[in-house]
């Protein structure tokens, strides 16, 4: 039963990871509006995500590689929340394109 909680919170942290890195595709142009921006500017939210993810990916699993993987997941999991959090609350183009690099650090 343990194995089965597992898993699941597994899947759950990968479909939410997934989920928040590519839901704004669909709001660009909303995000672009309320930030009085470009769309073009709105987009590097989504590639700036996905770029950070692929350049730190390697170095972050390597630095960490001797943290449990039990505490290290909720700890990751908590940032993502806050940032996920600040990225919702961010009331300027600057303050949303860094919580998504955390989001995404994280």
């Amino acid at each position: 039963m343990r194995a089965i909680a597992v898993l699941l919170a597994l899947a759950t942290s990968t479909f939410v990871y997934v989920t928040t890195e590519t839901l704004p595709i669909g709001l660009l142009l909303l995000i672009a509006g309320d930030l009085h921006t470009t769309a073009s500017a709105a987009g590097l939210l989504v590639t700036g995500y996905g770029l950070v993810v692929v350049v730190t990916s390697i170095p972050l699993t390597h630095l960490t590689r001797r943290v449990p993987r039990r505490h290290l997941l909720p700890g990751l999991l908590g940032v993502f929340v806050l940032a996920t959090w600040a990225t919702a609350a961010a009331p300027t183009y600057g303050l949303l394109l860094a919580a998504r690099v955390v989001t995404a650090l994280s």
